[in-house]
């Protein structure tokens, strides 16, 4: 079976940790800090599920998941 491609986007770097932690036994688990650099990393790697911050410092949640 596939291992699933997981993005986590958080820009608290401890919630990001433990979550990355938690669930990296499940696939490749890929992070970003940002709402730009989630853009890049989702359009990069094409993740299967995202995980997705609403209160992001440089852009709402809302907005990368429409950029996406």
């Amino acid at each position: 079976m596939k291992e699933a491609n997981i993005l986590i986007v958080d820009d608290e770097e401890m919630a990001l940790l433990t979550i990355a932690e938690i669930i990296s036994d499940l696939g490749n688990v890929y992070t970003a800090e940002t709402g730009i650099d989630a853009i890049n990393k989702a359009k990069q790697e094409k993740p299967d599920l995202i995980l997705l911050d609403i209160n992001l410092d440089d852009m709402s949640g809302f907005d990368v998941k429409k950029a996406l």
